[in-house]
């Protein structure tokens, strides 16, 4: 009898011992999903929040390229296009633009970013060498591509790496707004500026 009833009770055990993974297992899938959709909305919050930080140092770089560029390169400014999307000319392509600015010689490509990266350069410089900016600004054809990525702060090896890549890194420095790598892009870049 005493085995009996030990059996019955270890019987019982397993199938309290089943019933109980399965709930667990239940429990675990609903905490699964409801995490899912917790990570999907912060995502978004935090896609909203960089896309505001973009506009803001976008705010703070672009006003003052203007006398930055008239200052450095002694040219005034034609055009500039400020956050634009733009269909190439064949209209198969379109592509959003932080800046263009165009004076009489030089059309300037302007990238900023909150947190400059080493894709976010090479994108730029592949962007440049292809040639692809004449499928959107035809009328820039007869004009030298100057591409410039800036940034809030820029650090050390941040400026080396768009060196490298002979892109002009404008940050803000003290309290101006300069061109932190100048003497060793205007060479590469073959540009006659003192």
């Amino acid at each position: 009898m005493n085995i009996r009833n030990s059996l019955l009770n270890l019987s019982e055990l397993v199938a309290l011992s089943i019933r109980s993974t399965e709930d667990f297992k239940d429990e675990m899938r609903d905490f699964k999903d409801e995490m899912r959709g917790f990570k999907d909305e912060m995502n978004e919050k935090w896609g909203n929040l960089a896309n505001s930080l973009g506009f803001v140092v976008e705010g703070l770089l672009i006003p003052n390229i203007e006398p930055l560029i008239d200052r450095v390169f002694n040219e005034k400014i034609e055009d500039i296009y400020q956050r634009i999307t733009k269909r190439s000319v064949d209209r198969s392509r379109s592509k959003e633009f932080d800046a263009i600015i165009a004076t009489k010689s030089y059309v300037f490509l302007f990238e900023v970013k909150t947190s400059m990266s080493k894709e976010y350069a090479d994108k730029l410089k592949d962007f440049i060498e292809s040639n692809s900016l004449f499928d959107f600004f035809p009328d820039y054809r007869d004009r030298k591509v100057i591409p410039v990525m800036g940034s809030v702060d820029l650090k050390p090896h941040q400026i080396k790496l768009l060196t490298e890549r002979n892109i002009l890194a404008i940050s803000i420095k003290g309290d101006i707004l300069s061109f932190r790598n100048l003497d060793q892009v205007k060479k590469k870049l073959m540009l006659p500026i003192e």
